[in-house]
């Protein structure tokens, strides 16, 4: 009987399956129970100007493109509104926009295409094309992958590396610098990284023996015709007709942005430019597999694993929550008709939100992208225009919807937020007991000094970038973080034990992952000029600092200083120039030699934990008109025309003082 019964429901089972492929054209899971008409689409489509106005009169966004395409053809383009708050250029279907995340799916795209002619594959280790790559921990730092990165799985927390981009950081700093981040469990979590993806990105045009601006144009754009896309930021620049930034505030409202976004250093995240026009074609590619104009630009496979859920973006909100997931670079959803959609959304802060969507069982897709704070308005105008297509009408208010989940992102948490700077503050310790140089390994060097006019600056960044840090209350100072990610006022604390020197420093802002806290540096380090005997005088044995130096001039420098010559009673054909400093967590010397060296000296660079030359080794030697390098010091290419760089072997940390000369000796 069992068996009997067994046999019964496998029977029935299979009656199913066979009724189902009759209704299916290929499996069960791609039917919908809600039927979409063509006339639905075009009536969704006529909807389209009245969705826009709509959206942009209720959020205030002042400028936006649209392009829709319907089986491999372009059924919708135009522009809407104007190009920047305070000029009267009107935006078209041909003005261009940065387009910020959406920039990585079609960086998928370009990997997808790269696998299909068999350059890589998804699953090549980073390290493979990218040789000095670091992560902290050795074996994700030799496993992860360029799939891994793009599904946002390395275990890199959140926004890893962007808080260094803002304050200046290049490209190589940031990705340097990951390795000090502390990482989740590898391939268990999803955390958008955008300096992750950007490895990826970089490892496959390293790969390919070329950067990721050119492998993007070749492999691309040129083959879609999409001729005014670009990931260079120069090329956005040049653009004729292009829309700028605008802000939103809250309380005040929306303005121009002063300053565009760059995103050069995160290109394959967010680097991408281009018009609704040229964004059509990418849309029609994807939804026809890979092909476009009659040609296959990406191969389907490649890009099929592209779009399969490689990470879940996170728990779900409830048990009856439908679960997101995310592919290589693409976000895979299923909507309220039980159909799969690809997307993604992208953003600036300071004046891009920007979305696509794509519904692939009606071939149909629709991309939006807007010159303003990302406030929710292109995700509204996707979301009605779907609901027009697939339900006839909008069934909820998806514009203050998107406005209330996008203000989150404008939050300040600070501690200082929301308060006004104290009547009467406890008074600041003195600032002489601030002042000074402190390091912290992922964002570098930090000097506090005086402003001249009772306050303190700290610089920060890899240009040693002033700020203003208005003291707060005791301890603590304000400090208002600059770039994307700046959302106002935080604090600056000093950490102080009585009436000493600070220890250290934490800036709130960027201690997310307990890495905004700066130490002080008690390093000294110098240089000094030995004497050459017989021609210098005896200003040359005069010793500056008391501190001993044996036939030597020598002059403490600061991390920004600079010591000429023509300061110091003494030859003039010595140098031109000697100036010392932090070059990121080593000391560096710089060196400007006269345009002729005398023949008669032989210049050294020394390096050693006191003044005393006989403790020292030689970092280089100069000789044949070129420097001779000791071990493991570093000649650096300088900017300064004719100024030399030695930077020395040890690094900063751990040592209590180190100092660099530049030393002349007479030839035997």
């Amino acid at each position: 009987m069992t068996l009997v019964r067994t046999l019964s429901k496998l029977s029935c089972f299979a009656l199913a399956i066979t009724a189902a492929n009759v209704a299916f054209a290929q499996s069960p899971s791609q039917y919908s129970a809600v039927e979409i008409t063509q006339t639905d689409i075009d009536n969704a489509v006529a909807e389209m100007d009245g969705i826009v106005a709509d959206v942009m009169t209720q959020t205030g966004v002042p400028g936006m493109a649209v392009a829709i395409v319907h089986n491999d053809a372009v059924v919708y383009a135009k522009g809407f509104g104007i190009k920047q708050i305070g000029s009267p250029d009107p935006i078209d279907e041909n003005t261009v926009f940065q387009i910020a995340s959406v920039s990585k799916s079609v960086s998928a795209t370009i990997i997808a295409a790269l696998v299909g002619d068999k350059e890589i594959t998804w699953q090549t280790p980073i390290v493979e094309y990218m040789p000095g790559f670091t992560l902290g921990d050795p074996y994700v730092t030799q496993h992860v992958t360029i799939g891994d990165m793009f599904s946002h799985r390395s275990g890199l927390p959140g926004h890893a590396g962007d808080l260094l981009e803002d304050l200046g950081f290049d490209r190589e700093t940031v990705f340097d610098r990951l390795q000090y981040l502390p990482l989740k469990p590898f391939r268990a979590n999803y955390d958008y990284t955008n300096f992750g993806l950007t490895a990826g990105g970089v490892a496959a045009a390293n790969a390919m023996g070329t950067d990721w601006e050119t492998i993007s144009k070749t492999r691309l754009f040129d083959q879609l015709g999409m001729t005014t896309a670009s990931m260079s930021f120069a090329d956005f620049q040049a653009q004729p007709n292009k829309a700028l930034g605008n802000i939103f505030r809250d309380g005040t409202g929306w303005e121009a942005t002063p300053q565009q976004r760059d995103p050069d250093a995160q290109a394959p995240a967010g680097g991408v430019s281009a018009n609704v026009v040229d964004m059509a074609k990418w849309l029609r590619m994807v939804l026809n597999e890979g092909q476009f104009g009659g040609e296959t630009i990406v191969a389907a496979d490649p890009l099929k694993e592209a779009i399969l859920p490689q990470s879940y973006e996170g728990p779900l909100a409830s048990f009856d929550s439908r679960p997101s997931s995310y592919g290589y670079g693409i976000g895979i959803g299923t909507d309220q008709t039980g159909r799969v959609r690809f997307s993604h959304s992208g953003a600036f802060l300071i004046g891009t939100g920007t979305t696509y969507m794509l519904l692939p069982s009606e071939n149909l897709g629709i991309i939006v992208l807007t010159n303003g704070t990302p406030v929710g308005a292109a995700e509204a105008v996707t979301q009605i225009f779907m609901d027009y297509v697939e339900l006839g009408a909008p069934r909820i208010d998806w514009t203050t919807g998107y406005e209330q989940l996008y203000a989150a992102f404008r939050v300040n948490h600070s501690e200082l937020a929301d308060k006004n700077f104290p009547t009467n503050p406890t008074p600041a310790p003195d600032h002489a007991l601030l002042i000074g140089n402190y390091h912290s390994d992922y964002f570098g060097e930090l000097e506090i000094v005086d402003d001249g006019a009772g306050g303190l600056i700290a610089r920060l960044g890899p240009d040693q970038t002033d700020y203003a840090i208005p003291h707060w209350d005791g301890k603590i100072f304000a400090w208002y973080a600059p770039g994307e990610n700046g959302v106002g006022i935080s604090a600056v604390t000093f950490n102080q034990t009585g009436e000493d020197n600070a220890e250290s420093v934490t800036f709130e802002f960027l201690d997310e992952y307990g890495l905004g806290t700066f130490v002080r540096q008690n390093y000294t380090f110098g240089a000094f000029i030995e004497r050459q005997p017989g021609t210098g005088g005896e200003a040359w044995s005069d010793d500056k600092s008391g501190i001993g130096v044996a036939n030597g001039l020598d002059y403490a420098l600061t991390s920004d200083a600079s010591s000429p010559i023509s300061d110091i009673a003494g030859p003039q054909t010595i140098a031109q120039r000697v100036s010392g400093g932090v070059d990121g967590n080593k000391l560096a010397v710089q060196v400007q030699l006269p345009a002729n060296p005398p023949e008669e000296v032989v210049y050294l660079i020394y390096a050693s934990d006191d003044l005393e030359r006989e403790h020292a080794e030689v970092l280089a030697t100069f000789e044949d008109n070129r420097w001779l390098l000791g071990t493991g010091s570093v000649l650096q290419n300088t900017p300064i025309t004719g100024v030399d760089t030695i930077l020395d072997y040890q690094t900063i940390p751990g040592l209590d003082s180190r100092f660099l000369w530049l030393g002349v000796q007479q030839r035997n």
